[in-house]
């Protein structure tokens, strides 16, 4: 049985697109993560929260044989809801197109009065703040919790402190219950305009209550009440959707992940998986011109083939959450795995087979994220940097015996890619456990690895002469503390998806590589760098490490 890898798992707000999240969550177990935190909003907030205390991505959807969390306990969607609910809403969406219509021709009292039951509907709105009460799914998220935490319980014997009916996050502590992890849920705080987290630090808290919360999508679900201690008193105050405040919170357990890591500090580092929801790409068909021929090409103007709702949706997605993506490119150790699904934000009545495909979507382009991304798969990544290290090391001692220098026993190999737009760092390494610089930020333009990225070619630096001569540029005193003292010379080689670009012999006209392999030694590698020979075997053996860098 393959070793378990720690991990964090983040998920993001998107309504019934939610669903795909189970594929995702899937595609993570089956590359053998283990998650020691859970966090989400939304939609992404009832996963977490089911994951927290134990819930497989099987036992909360089998596509085998169509069992669900919610079939297997007699519920539908539409029970989140309330069906009666759901049938005046769709009942108001019909008349809000006529509406619509008739305020084109007749104006907005002409529209009303073609369009009866729209006014009542828009006041009831008014009134409450809210189309739909999230109480139905406060119940249903507790009931599947405390099922789970209950049984759990019985398994271990735990028989104190007693489980009260709804379940707080104190009761899913993994000191009472080893099988939970932590959970985090963000909602947003309408007065005061800032999002709380519910979790560890508010305990007393239920947890399908702060659910209910981060679900509150403004206008379409009621704001939601909570009383917590804040600050050693109590506060009361009305939560709608943390989506607004942070739909994808990839820094939630940021503290945790450094305590967890200087408790283990020589094992690798704990990736952060932050599942993303995006619409499955708009597929487009061919339309005739005015004269009755299709364009040349087949294809049509992007904006052609979006409907106006779709349009809408995507512009207020890209206001709410847009800001996010460019933070998120900054962050140490983060994988945002994107999960592709065509069902709407509010496809709340889907059937078995929207949610069989919307499961099958989020697996399949999760399970292919984290093939790309292989470097969040330590295991394999260090086989194959051992095999290069090895081959490495015999071409570098054949080379050496040839002039009667003593063997090199150990290197040390680092994979370094792109961080940013200005930066390098490294994402995996083998023979660096005991040194600090694996955690650097390499600027573009030293020397180095970055060098060699900017090149195309392969490029040497000799360590004590360069800190002699001053010649490492754009390092910090900072920095340069972090470079150990007994490394003497580095060989920074580019990778390239396809090993053909050697043979291109402008360095300049070759593509962009995929990023960098070190390898550096407390000897001086001057003469196997200044080798044709040594050289070619050393971008041939890069060749074999491009999969693991994934692609450009």
């Amino acid at each position: 049985m393959s070793q378990k890898l720690p991990a964090y798992g983040i998920f993001e707000g998107g309504g019934a697109k939610g669903i795909a999240h189970i594929g995702g969550l899937k595609a993570a177990e089956v590359n053998d993560f283990e998650f020691i935190g859970v966090a989400g909003t939304s939609a992404g907030a009832v996963i977490a929260a089911l994951v927290a205390v134990g819930y497989s991505a099987d036992s909360l959807f089998d596509p085998n044989n169509n069992a669900n969390i919610l079939s297997v306990n007699n519920i539908k969607p539409l029970d989140l809801l309330g069906v009666d609910k759901w049938s005046q809403v769709k009942n108001f969406e019909a008349r809000l197109r006529r509406f619509v219509n008739w305020t084109w021709a007749l104006g907005v009292l002409g529209g009303i009065s073609r369009s009866p039951g729209v006014g009542s509907v828009v006041r009831d709105v008014w009134r409450t703040k809210g189309v739909f009460s999230t109480e139905k799914i406060r119940k249903i998220v507790n009931k599947l919790i405390h099922q789970k935490i209950e049984w759990l319980r019985a398994t271990n014997g735990t028989t104190e402190p007693p489980l009260p009916d709804r379940v707080r996050f104190c009761d899913i502590d993994s000191k009472i219950v080893p099988e939970c992890c932590p959970l985090k849920i963000i909602a947003t705080d309408i007065h005061s305009q800032e999002m709380v987290i519910f979790g560890p630090e508010t305990p007393d808290v239920e947890i399908a209550l702060a659910v209910a919360a981060s679900v509150a999508i403004p206008l379409v679900f009621q704001p939601v009440e909570i009383t917590w201690r804040h600050n050693g008193s109590a506060k009361t105050a009305l939560f709608a959707d943390g989506g607004l405040v942070s739909n994808l919170p990839v820094w939630a357990f940021e503290e945790e992940k450094q305590e967890f890591e200087r408790i283990t500090p020589l094992a690798p580092r704990v990736p952060v998986l932050a599942f993303s929801l995006v619409d499955s790409p708009v597929k487009q068909v061919a339309k005739p011109d005015a004269g009755g021929v299709a364009a040349a090409d087949g294809a049509v103007p992007l904006k052609d083939g979006l409907e106006l709702p779709q349009y809408v949706g995507m512009v207020a997605r890209a206001a709410v959450y847009g800001s996010q993506s460019r933070i998120q490119r900054y962050m140490e150790d983060l994988y945002v795995i994107v999960l592709e699904s065509s069902l709407s934000v509010l496809k709340f009545d889907l059937g078995i087979n929207d949610a069989r495909a919307a499961y099958q979507d989020g697996y399949r382009s999760g399970a292919e994220r984290l093939r790309r991304t292989m470097r969040i798969q330590p295991g394999k990544v260090r086989a194959e940097l051992v095999r290069f290290h090895d081959g490495v090391l015999d071409a570098l001692n054949l080379h050496r015996s040839t002039r009667t220098l003593p063997p090199i026993t150990r290197l040390r190999v680092a994979m370094i890619q792109r961080f940013g737009d200005r930066s390098m760092r490294v994402t995996h390494s083998i023979n660096m456990d005991q040194d600090s610089e694996d955690r650097l930020k390499l600027d573009l333009r030293g020397v180095g690895a970055p060098e060699a990225y900017r090149t195309r070619e392969p490029a040497f630096l000799l360590l004590p002469k360069s800190r002699a001569a001053g010649a490492l540029p754009f390092f910090t005193k900072y920095e340069l503390a972090l470079v150990p003292s007994h490394v003497v010379s580095l060989i920074a080689i580019p990778v390239f998806e396809d090993y053909g670009a050697w043979s291109i012999a402008a360095p300049a006209l070759r593509p962009q590589p995929l990023g960098v392999l070190c390898i550096d030694s407390e000897e001086d590698l001057v003469l196997a760098f200044a080798d044709g020979h040594f050289l070619q075997a050393l971008a041939t053996a890069s060749a074999a490490c491009a999969p693991l860098f994934g692609k450009s």
